[in-house]
């Protein structure tokens, strides 16, 4: 039940962070009387992706879903029969599956972050960091 809650809570920061935008830049035009030369055009800013982890009805795996266009909506990665799965950036994911580990979405080259981790885990906004449970030795609590 815990885990649930935490991974909706985790998804709904993802979506809302994702989803926020700074505030819009105006160019002024210059005072100067004898200014002669235009601005170079701003580039324009790459959109930010909104990626949830999800699984699709009539499956039992999980996917990482693009769902910058909602009304189409598209896989980026399979994650498989992993429940925990989390982000840990828009290119990274980490999973308990034998200790914990850090994957990136194309599935390839995953990288053992700690061989004791049993379940709930946590990452810093920036991905620097995690902190993780471990199971206690027997007649410890």
């Amino acid at each position: 039940m815990k885990t649930g809650m935490f991974r909706a809570l985790a998804v709904t920061a993802l979506l809302a962070s994702a989803c926020s935008s700074g505030p819009p830049v105006a160019n002024a035009p210059s005072p100067s009387a004898s200014a002669s030369a235009s601005a170079p055009p701003s580039p324009t800013p790459t959109p930010v992706r909104s990626l949830a982890i999800v699984m699709l009805r009539g499956s039992s795996s999980y996917v990482v879903r693009d769902l910058t266009d909602i009304n189409h909506p598209r896989t980026v990665s399979t994650i498989g029969d992993v429940p925990a799965a989390q982000f840990v950036s828009a290119t990274e994911i980490s999973v308990v599956a034998g200790g914990l580990f850090r994957v990136p979405l194309s599935m390839s080259n995953k990288s053992l972050v700690a061989s004791q981790a049993t379940g709930g885990f946590a990452w810093s906004p920036d991905g620097s960091a995690v902190v993780y449970m471990v199971q206690a030795a027997e007649g410890r609590a």
